[in-house]
């Protein structure tokens, strides 16, 4: 899961307790782009002020729609709209096929574009913030997720783009040191040659290599975000504390 969002904006809606981003995503009035506010994690809401009953709302709707996508529906609930830049995900098309699929439902605004365009919307400006869900994250904030996220993560870094990693604490793997521990899978050439095409698209002598998986260097993410609250680098010391009771 890869999104690249554009245009989020806050409604007329000022009460922090109703406007979930205020308190989690701050949108800022200039540029509208996305800036992560540290919080208190969550604990009983007769002790909590009206900011962490918000963050408390935050995480428990993030487990009720799910990390990936979950921000941004609930943040349509919340009265935000936003335009989403979804990348295609070859070789499996699980962006154009699912992903833009369920922004699509959802009434929020989504634009398909192939993987390889990821640079051109960046550089035209027309990006504020990436979001990407995750399969593991290793003890110091090496990321897995499909292929081709750290590509983005690298172009994001490149012109100055928020690069954000939305996970479950069970997707935080303590002890898993780097992602260079994280076993890659290989999958079959023919997702590349021949799925869903009509005709193959290359010789079958032709030798394909398709990891499943890429890993994002824990430098080029701007923050973790669990529903237990945000890390930010240097992760080995921030996923430490935050998940020192599961290492």
């Amino acid at each position: 899961l890869t999104i690249m969002l554009v245009n989020g904006k806050k409604s007329s809606v000022t009460d922090a307790n109703q406007c979930i981003f205020q308190s989690k995503i701050e949108i800022s009035s200039d540029n509208n782009s996305f800036i992560f506010i540290e919080s208190t994690p969550d604990r009983d809401p007769a002790n909590m002020d009206e900011e962490e009953k918000t963050l408390d709302l935050l995480y428990r709707h993030r487990k009720t729609y799910g990390t990936g996508l979950g921000t941004l529906l609930l943040g349509k609930e919340k009265g935000y709209t936003f335009h989403a830049f979804k990348d295609e995900t070859r070789p499996l098309l699980q962006g154009a096929r699912l992903t833009a699929y369920e922004l699509d439902k959802a009434g929020i605004d989504v634009t398909l574009i192939c993987d390889n365009m990821a640079s051109i919307v960046m550089k035209q400006g027309k990006i504020n913030a990436c979001f990407v869900g995750c399969d593991r994250v290793a003890a110091n904030g090496d990321t897995a997720n499909k292929i081709g996220t750290s590509g983005v993560a690298v172009l994001a870094k490149h012109y100055g783009v928020p690069f954000y990693v939305f996970c479950p604490s069970s997707t935080i793997d303590m002890n898993c040191k780097t992602g260079a521990d994280i076993v890659i899978e290989e999958r079959e050439p023919d997702e590349i040659k021949t799925k869903f095409y009509a005709e193959p698209m290359a010789p079958a002598s032709v030798k394909c290599y398709n990891p499943s998986f890429d890993v994002t260097d824990a430098e080029l993410i701007t923050a973790i975000v669990t529903e237990r609250g945000i890390c930010r680098y240097p992760y080995t010391e921030s996923l430490a504390e935050l998940f020192k009771d599961i290492r």
